[in-house]
């Protein structure tokens, strides 16, 4: 019933995030919080801890390569157990 949005704070990350609204729109999802970051950010933590406070059904995380890891692994370590998706990069 409800997902949060992290994802690159670019073109990439940008897009991923319109399509996501416009799937959750169609499906009446609401979106509890979006949270950007960038490729080469050390750090997720202050925009993990935004996303667990709105507390949402699902995580879906916008990015590619290595760095796209990074919020997953952020929320594994604060104990997360909902559900993660990633877009195909």
């Amino acid at each position: 019933k409800t997902i949060a949005y992290i994802g690159f704070s670019n073109a990439l990350g940008e897009a991923f995030l319109t399509e996501v609204q416009r799937f959750a729109d169609l499906k009446h999802i609401r979106i509890t919080d979006t949270e950007r970051f960038s490729p080469t950010d050390n750090s997720v933590t202050a925009q993990v801890l935004h996303l667990l406070a709105s507390k949402p059904d699902a995580v879906v995380i916008g990015g590619s390569g290595t760095p796209a890891a990074l919020p997953a692994r952020a929320l594994a370590e604060r104990g997360y157990t909902g559900k993660i998706y990633f877009n195909h990069g």
